[in-house]
């Protein structure tokens, strides 16, 4: 049973490695057929990067608040410093 709400959401995959890398190439190249091929609607490919476990790159997006307590930025993490990524398809605006 799968926790996600986004209706656009695709998978998870491991940026770092080839397979992982295959398979958003795989996404990539069926939304550009698909776009091809549709009249009215136009989709997107979004990646948005994820930190992983014991990501070395975490401290960029560590800070500390007004009260002193210690806030990461979980949700905006660059895909240079990510090691997994979610992808998502949206319909094009």
């Amino acid at each position: 049973m799968s926790t996600r709400t986004s209706k656009n959401y695709i998978g998870t995959y491991n940026y770092e490695d080839a397979g992982g890398m295959l398979e958003i190439e795989k996404i990539r190249d069926t939304v550009k057929v698909i776009n091809r091929a549709s009249n009215d609607k136009k989709y997107r490919v979004v990646l948005k990067g994820r930190f992983g476990e014991n990501n070395p790159n975490i401290d960029k997006y560590t800070h500390w608040t007004q009260f002193g307590e210690k806030y990461v930025d979980w949700m905006n993490c660059r895909l240079e410093d990510a090691q997994r990524v979610d992808v998502y398809v949206y319909v094009r605006a």
